[in-house]
This record gives structure tokens, sequence and C-alpha cells, in this order.
């Protein structure tokens, strides 16, 4: 039988009627979500010449949608202008947690995206990257170590952005919480607001 990804139910007279795309349509903190719209948006940009959005959850209890683009060829890719422009034409829940630049997306035998092949975030981080921007002092060290624990990145840069990189906001009260003898949460709660802006 063939797996068209479509939910349908079965009327009495043996007719199918259509509901909805099941590989769609996610729910993530009380909302239902079309990736599809995302990706559509994704698409739009002038830069990025094809878009997939799926919801992870390689941290379980923290799902978050995960964004994987291709840019266009010989195009420069901002990933911040990028979330700029993003936040002009979604809502915030619909806002992709980590956006990830590939050369190419993974496709089937048929010529579509293989999501099932496309690589973890952790994967992603993994990769070897010079390390160019080191923390530095006692307190950027510690929060480096928080930040790679919680997001669970083997590198932190001292530049990096939390969300840029896979952090959202329930990841961020971990980080506020997080037991350390050397900070109290106030020089936490600062470091982070300076970096990042306030939590809402």
């Amino acid at each position: 039988m063939y797996r068209t990804g479509d939910w349908v139910y079965q009327r009495a007279d043996g007719q199918l009627v259509y509901v909805q795309r099941q590989d769609q349509q996610v729910k993530l903190r009380g909302f239902r979500i079309e990736l599809g719209e995302i990706e559509r948006v994704l698409r739009g940009q002038p830069t990025i010449q094809e878009a997939v959005v799926l919801l992870r959850e390689d941290q379980p209890g923290f799902p978050q949608l995960v964004a994987y683009i291709q840019p266009i060829a010989g195009s420069s890719l901002d990933v911040s202008l990028l979330r700029l422009s993003l936040k002009k034409q979604l809502p915030a829940y619909m806002l992709p947690a980590a956006i990830f630049p590939l050369e190419t997306l993974p496709l089937t035998l048929g010529g579509k995206i293989d999501r099932k092949q496309l690589p973890s975030p952790d994967q992603l981080h993994l990769a070897e990257r010079p390390l160019n921007n080191i923390p530095q002092g006692p307190l950027e060290e510690t929060l480096a170590q928080i930040w790679k624990k919680v997001l669970r990145l083997p590198i932190v840069e001292r530049t990096e952005n939390f969300f840029e990189i896979g952090g959202h906001s329930l990841l961020a009260m971990q980080i506020l919480a997080a037991p350390n003898q050397r900070l109290n949460p106030p020089v936490l709660c600062r470091s982070y607001h300076r970096r990042n802006g306030c939590l809402d």
C-alpha cells in the first residue's frame, strides 16, 4: 500500500475524506503549526533555494523547530539578518529555534527531500570548526561551560547568540537556575540579558 502522508477517514459508503497532512502539522507548546508555512516563508528569501523545517526533540522534554536551508549557490547568507526577516513575517511561536545552512539537502530516490536523513543539531555542531573567539576570564569561561552543558555542544564561542545555536526560553531558565557556587543568579541574569536581550 502506498503511503501518501495524508490523514483521511472513511465514510459509511466507503468514500475517503481528506483531513490533513500528517507530516506537516505539528503541535508545539499549545500551538498548532503548519511546517509548510514556515518553509514557504524561508523559500521566499532572496538567498535561499530550498528549505525544510522539522519539529525535533533531541533533548527529551524540549521539542523545538529546526530549519535546514540550502542557500543559492554563490549567495551570501547572514543567519542573523534571516532571523530578523522571519520575525517580521511569522509569529514568535513559529520561529525556528535553530537554523542550519547546508550545501545540499538529502534527497530520496524519487528526488524529494529525505527528512529522515537530515542531521541532528548535535551532528552539525560536532563538525570541526575553528574556535576563533574563546571565552575570556572566569565569568565567560563559567558561562561557556554552562551553555555547553545545557545546549549539549562541544564548543561555545564568546560571540555566540544563545537562540541561534539552539537555545530557547525554557533552556534559558535552566541556565539561569544552573547551580554554581562561583556565580549567583543576578550575575548570570545580567550576562544573559546583555548578550541576548530580555526573555520576553
